[in-house]
């Protein structure tokens, strides 16, 4: 358990239950009886109180929303509890391992209601004392114990009896013992400080206390405020205790010394502490003092709404007849209220100034605190004094108060609100000032603080909707509504956007006034509005239908989102004007656009940006209105706004706009602006704007952030279709020869000149030209490809080969990838064409040819494997062109090209980058699974037993513990082995603990279902894995990494008499470690050469070579890693061949007493005296 535990100390709304609650009962009563009741046969067992507390802690936290269902049960379950004490005879163990239980349940049900059930006769005072009493304040394991003591002993120490009456004359008066127990657990560092606090004001107050004590105890802890060097946990107690105290106590007790405790508590500098905790009880205490001074009593002006039932004001809300609203509490017409019934004490301005400062505090909680205290007092204060605490309360909400006066300003709002102190006539100069809360966002830096304020806010709509009848807030309804809907689906915040929802929920059932209430709230509920997108563009086209809600919505997107600092909320909110511009068509034509367009030359970058998105989308919006009702859009866009798009790319770009820090989003705003005006097809085709446009989007194409040139191609297919290809009805005018000479009848010459430029530069000597212009080919539509396909493949098939001088180009490869995929998905497949114009049998297998060798591109630089783009390029290519084929013209698959796509695609997915493998085994899957189905899988039928579509649709593949059981299993499968053993080499061989553990398993499985030939060809392969990639440290690493636990597995052990298999593996190794400058690999090469010992002689001769070899490497760590792998060796295998056992000892001994970190020529004679008592010819050095 922590200390920490999150026990609730304040009675505030206590009884308050979630909205959400559906349980009717506590459920799982039988299973907690079984657990409270094995207490005392587990309190020995660690291992089983670890899980028991565990279990018990998860039932609870189940009934947080609802902890009023365990009351029913309390007793019984602390009886069986406190039955475990024994009276405190019990062991200790069992007596902590109880007040674990009990404090979770005071977790779930709170201190006060726990204190209520608990045993309170007069013989548990002395046995309770006593034992607290012997507990140890810095025991930090069982802060449980003492906190329950004290919890229970704030039950005790107010029982009907003279406390002198307990004494008995062998101890101490138990007055004296119990004010020494809470003074020594008022300084504790944990929640039993709290307690103590707690025991401390109620056995003070008391009425046989108060003389002696109270004073006493009051003193001691304005002496510690005073104090400057005294402890945090001392400060924290003595100031709860004093809240506590001023609470509890009696009026007329307390009112004495208020004045004085006031004075030194303002004076000892606590309300301006850097700790949190300390600033928040000292406002709580100034706050219980100051209530001190009012006679307790309800406000004769407040404001009282009367009946409250929700079911009442439901059906008020919609009601048959007209129902005549409550008059408001009295007040008299005419001067203000009789304030003879008592004299407001000076000391109270002075507890106001304190409180209304402290809603300024850097802190949260502390600003709830001085919130909270600003209803008490205000609701014991005349109407006149009343007033001038709202007067000062609105002064906050004022440009020169920051985030936090703001904020506690809505606290405390509310808190009047909710009092009923706010009276109807200074109602309508608070809802502007809620409304201005509502959309509060303060930018500080690359952040905003807002947030607070906003949630603050949504809560003053909650309290009013609950403090107010329906026909009194009537006339806000329309304000706060549209308000409350723009909060919560547009702003940026979750829990301001549910807030927000919240709030208008209450409204709607506690008012009845918001317009079609009951229709937004069962859409727009809680749960709705936690997906940002979807709020801005789902549910706020279902609000926006409302016409009481159109404009405001719209509005707000306009005034308060395009210009937001956070450049994603102002591309949803373009998102969501374009969705809201049905709902009224002719505002977004007129208001809106004229409105948008200043912004769009503006100073502000971020309202630049957001303009020119929202204008883009607007335009988009009117286009596909205007085609929808048989219009054209120049109906709905006036003659300025076409000419303000036509030219406002070179406006900016006259005004160097489109450079420095801003010009990257404003390239982003243009590049989308010319894909929704292309879209739109607005009346610009043969003008300047065009070649303007395309003159943009070629600059963005070379740009050198990838953001950017993502943006141009974005744009490019919707503007190559609006204005550089030829019309359907064009090209039928135009004719066979319209387009003259070579150019296509549906391709102008401008779209001919394009692409011949882009296929220029995609063989350009800069990187971002090729990147940007080959993606940029790719994007073309397929008229642009008309008889000049085979030089856009040749081109692209250039790019994605690797060159000496593009090796490191791996964006390079891996944008062309998807450019040749793009491209052939664009122009489609035809058996009968010859090339030029579709995939077909003239290209196909060139194009497989590039991909299939995109799965082996495993480039590396200083940012990783950076080849893992070029294959992930390569499979999404791979599955998107097989499934074209397979469904237009399956003749094209050949059994080659599917066969080596099956089998790359299954070695990606068992290989160690999870990303990679995810999108490998999705392209497996979905290959084996296409319908129609892919032709020519090989072995279908074992490959689909092992990947059933069932299994495929659920299965995490980037999870190797999911994924790599279930491939593993494609080893049994011919076909598939080589290429699923090389990724599993590849993975066991890895640096990741669980992939390694994992693939690991998988080779060892397998190997226990080989018989011992199927063993040794197993390790055949392995030997030809090595060849193959011999001095290829990507996989002869791995391999050798995989190939130690294999050996020493035990599952090769019939092999090891097999001395030209040993020869071959150690011949394989000692290549790899010649001239090998990794330590990492000369280090797995050392524990594979210990591991290859177990072979016969003639293996064991060679390896000890190399490893005498490795003891007089130039790197210490190689020389250490050697020694102490052949002193292992040596120690656990016993005897080698030809060396009998005193020369083993003797070599042992050799390996272990020498430090092997000494410079070479130090241990070369020892290495040399090693090599003697082994038997092994000494390494002789190299000449150079």
């Amino acid at each position: 358990m922590s200390k920490s535990a999150d026990i609730p100390m304040e009675d505030d709304d206590a009884g308050a239950t979630g909205l959400g609650s559906a349980l009717r009962k506590f459920e799982d009563l039988p299973e907690v009886r079984c657990l409270i009741e094995e207490i005392p046969e587990i309190y020995r067992d660690t291992a089983l109180i670890e899980s028991r507390l565990q279990r018990f802690t998860t039932i609870l936290d189940y009934y947080q929303e609802q902890p009023q269902l365990l009351d029913k049960d309390l007793d019984s379950l602390l009886a069986t509890l406190f039955g475990h004490l024994d009276h405190f005879d019990a062991s200790d163990e069992l007596i902590h391992l109880t007040f674990k239980y009990m404090v979770l349940i005071v977790k779930l049900r709170g201190p006060k209601t726990m204190a209520r059930h608990m045993p309170h006769e007069v013989a548990d005072v002395e046995r309770v004392l006593q034992y607290l009493e012997r507990q140890d304040p810095d025991d930090h394991h069982n802060w449980e114990t003492r906190y329950v003591l004290l919890l229970w002993l704030s039950i005790l120490v107010i029982i009907p009896f003279t406390m002198s009456s307990f004494d008995d004359g062998s101890h101490a008066p138990i007055t004296e013992r119990i004010m020494a127990v809470t003074r020594q657990f008022l300084g504790a560092i944990d929640k039993s400080r709290d307690a103590a606090a707690l025991v401390a004001s109620k056995f003070v107050t008391r009425p046989d206390n108060v003389k002696r004590y109270l004073p006493r105890l009051v003193d001691w802890t304005l002496t510690t405020c005073e104090t400057a060097s005294a402890p945090l946990c001392s400060l924290l107690g003595a100031l709860g205790c004093l809240a506590a105290v001023f609470k509890h106590g009696k009026r007329a007790d307390l009112l004495p010394m208020a004045p004085n405790v006031l004075r030194r508590l303002l004076a000892s500098g606590r309300l301006q502490h850097n700790t949190t905790q300390v600033r928040k009880l000292t406002f709580k205490s100034v706050q219980r003092v100051g209530l001190t001074f009012l006679p307790a009593r309800v406000a004769s002006w407040r404001y009282d709404r009367g009946q409250r039932s929700l079911l009442v004001s439901f059906q008020q809300g919609v009601p048959a007849e007209p129902v005549p609203a409550p008059a408001p509490a009295p007040a008299p017409a005419v001067g203000p209220e009789p304030e003879h019934d008592y004299d407001v004490p000076e000391d109270i301005d002075e507890v106001l100034e304190a409180v209304l400062q402290g809603l300024r505090d850097r802190d949260t909680v502390v600003r709830w605190s001085a919130a909270k205290g600003v209803g008490r007092i205000t609701n014991r204060l005349p109407k006149t004094l009343a007033d001038e605490v709202l007067d000062t309360l609105m002064d906050l909400f004022t440009l020169r108060d920051n985030m936090a006066a703001w904020h506690g300003g809505c606290l405390a709002l509310a808190e009047l609100g909710r009092r009923g102190l706010l009276t109807l006539p200074r109602l309508s100069e608070v809802i502007p000032v809620l409304l201005r809360a509502l959309v509060y966002d303060e930018l500080q830096g690359n952040y905003s603080v807002g947030a607070a304020v906003r949630d603050a806010a949504c809560y003053v709509c909650w309290a009013f909707a609950r403090a107010y009848h329906p026909d009194h807030f009537r006339p806000y309804a329309h304000q706060v509504a549209p308000a409350l809907l723009c909060v919560a689906l547009f702003d940026r915040e979750v829990n301001c956007r549910r807030a927000a929802s919240a709030a208008f929920q209450e409204n709607v059932g506690r008012q009845g006034t918001f317009p079609h209430g009951i229709e937004i709230i069962t859409t727009v509920d809680y749960f709705a509005v936690g997906n940002r997108a979807a709020s801005f563009t789902q549910l706020s086209t279902f609000v926006g239908q409302f016409p009481e809600y159109t404009k405001p919505l719209i509005s707000h997107l306009l005034e308060k989102k395009i210009n937001h600092w956070d450049g994603a909320i102002r591309e949803v909110t373009a998102k969501a004007l374009h969705n809201l511009t049905p709902c009224d068509v002719h505002y977004t034509a007129g208001y809106v656009m004229d409105m948008l367009r200043p912004h769009c030359l503006g100073i502000d970058l971020n309202a630049r940006h957001g303009a020119l998105l929202a204008v883009a989308e607007v335009v988009h919006a009117l286009a596909e209105h205007a085609r929808q009702h048989g219009q054209d859009v120049t109906e709905l866009l006036d003659a300025a706004a076409l000419q303000f798009i036509s030219g406002v790319c070179d406006e900016l770009n006259r005004r160097q706009m489109l450079r420095g820090l801003g010009g990257e989003l404003m390239r982003h705003a243009l590049c989308h602006l010319v894909s929704k005006a292309s879209l739109a097809q607005l009346p610009l085709k043969n003008t300047p704007t065009i070649a303007s446009w395309q003159a943009l989007l070629d600059d963005c194409l070379t740009h050198h952030e990838e953001t950017v040139r993502a943006y141009a191609v974005a744009a490019l297919p919707a503007f190559t279709r609006a204005y550089v290809t030829r019309p359907a009805d064009d090209a039928a005018a135009a004719g066979p020869s319209g387009g003259g000479g070579d150019v296509t009848d549906d391709l102008t010459a401008t779209g001919a000149s394009l692409l011949d430029r882009y296929l220029a530069e995609v063989d350009s000597d800069s990187q971002n030209n090729r990147r940007g212009f080959a993606l940029a080919v790719g994007s073309l539509p397929a008229e642009m490809f008309r008889g000049k396909l085979q030089r856009v493949l040749k081109r692209l098939l250039a790019c994605c080969s690797s060159t000496p001088q593009t090796r490191l180009w791996a964006e390079c490869r891996r944008d062309g990838t998807r450019a040749l995929t793009d491209v052939c998905l664009t122009v489609g497949v035809s058996e009968l064409d010859d090339g030029s114009n579709h995939v077909c049998a003239a290209n196909v297998e060139e194009i497989y040819e590039c991909l299939l060798r995109g799965l082996e591109d495993y480039t590396s630089d200083n940012r990783g494997d950076v080849g893992a783009w070029i294959r992930e390029a390569a499979i999404a290519g791979l599955q998107r062109v097989t499934l074209l084929i397979s469904g237009e013209a399956p003749g094209l698959l050949s059994a080659d090209m599917v066969g080596r796509t099956m089998t790359g695609l299954s070695q990606q997915a068992v290989e160690k980058i999870d990303r990679t493998r995810c999108v490998a085994g999705a392209a497996l899957s979905a290959l084996l699974h296409a319908e129609p189905p892919v032709p020519r899988v090989p072995e279908r039928g074992e490959l689909a037993a092992i990947l059933p579509a069932a299994v495929c649709a659920s299965l995490n593949w980037g999870s190797e513990r999911e994924a790599l059981p279930r491939l593993g299993r494609l080893l049994t499968l011919p076909m598939y082995r080589p290429a699923v053993l090389l990724g599993l080499l590849v993975s066991a061989g890895g640096i990741t603990e669980r992939l390694v553990e994992t693939a690991g398993e998988q080779l060892q499985r397998h190997l226990r279902r080989l018989q011992p030939d199927g063993r040794r060809a197993f390790l055949e392969e392995v030997v030809a894995v090595m060849e193959r990639h011999r001095r290829e440290d990507r996989v002869t690493l791995a391999v050798i990494r995989a190939l130690e636990p294999l050996l020493n597995s035990g599952l090769l052990e019939p092999l090891f008499s097999d001395e030209e298999l040993g020869d071959r593996l150690a011949a394989q190794v000692r290549a790899e470690l010649a001239r090998c400058a990794d330590p990492h690999k000369l280090m797995a090469g050392v524990d594979l050469l210990c591991a290859l010992m177990q072979f016969p002689a003639g293996t064991q001769r060679r390896c000890l070579g190399q490893l005498m070899v490795l003891l007089c490497h130039r790197f210490p760590r190689i020389r250490r890693a050697a020694a102490s792998g052949l002193f292992e060796m040596l120690l656990t295998q016993g005897e080698l061949a030809g060396v009998d056992g005193a020369a083993s000892e003797r070599a042992q001994a050799l390996l272990g007493e020498t430090d092997w970190n000494a410079a070479v020529d130090v241990v070369r004679p020892v290495r040399d005296q090693v090599c003697h008592e082994l038997g092994v010819p000494v390494p002789q050095r190299l000449k150079k």
